[in-house]
Formats: structure tokens, sequence, C-alpha cells
């Protein structure tokens, strides 16, 4: 998965699961903060990148959400559990998973065992 859809992700679960209104995500790998936007709730997601120009769109139940990265022409599912997170990325054909400690936001990405840290 590539950094772009690493912190739209982010910002999407500090949305729905820490109840963050700030814009954007601090992406502490890159050690700067990344301009996101959007609504984000238990029933939809709309992520708009600034730097990209790209979005991150879908819908979903509270717990399962089919995404789509308009950047890539991926589509990305995602599950939350509490304060923890997983799913797929169809565009890189990897898994990853999260957990979230009130704004901080930490993504693993099971196709190159990397971590990265948000804070919302």
């Amino acid at each position: 998965m590539d950094r772009n859809t690493r912190a739209r992700i982010a910002f999407a679960v500090g949305r729905v699961v820490a109840a963050t209104t700030k814009a954007g995500v601090f992406d502490h790998a890159e050690r700067r903060h990344r301009m996101l936007s959007g609504t984000c709730s238990r029933e939809s997601i709309h992520v708009y990148d600034a730097e990209s120009a790209t979005h991150l769109k879908g819908v979903g139940n509270g717990v399962n959400f089919a995404l789509y990265d308009h950047g890539r022409g991926a589509h990305v599912s995602l599950r939350l559990n509490g304060t923890s997170f997983s799913g797929h990325d169809h565009g890189s054909g990897h898994d990853f998973s999260g957990i979230t400690n009130g704004t901080a936001i930490q993504l693993f990405d099971h196709g190159d065992g990397s971590w990265s840290l948000y804070t919302a």
C-alpha cells in the first residue's frame, strides 16, 4: 500500500473511531502534516486528499466498509472493531491492520511489514 493511501485510511479511521474533527493527520514517519478533509461516519466515508487531488470514498454498515481509492483506481475493504481495524488493499493485494489510542492511529502494512503512526 502506498503512503498516500495509508494516510487517507488513517484519517478515515480517526474520524469514525476517535471522532476527530481536525483537518488532516500528522504523519510521524514523514514528520509533516498531511492535508486531508472530508466527512466520515459509520455509514459512509469520503476523504479528499489535497496533496494528490484525489478521493477515498465508500459506504459501510458501521463495521464493514467497501471503499474505492480514486487515486490508484483500487478497492479497499475496511473493518472496524472497537479501537482496532483491519482491511485489504485490493490494489496492492495486501492486508493491513491497526489500532487507535485517542487521536493516535497506528497502521501496519502486511505487504511491506511496516508500521505507520499518525496523529489526527
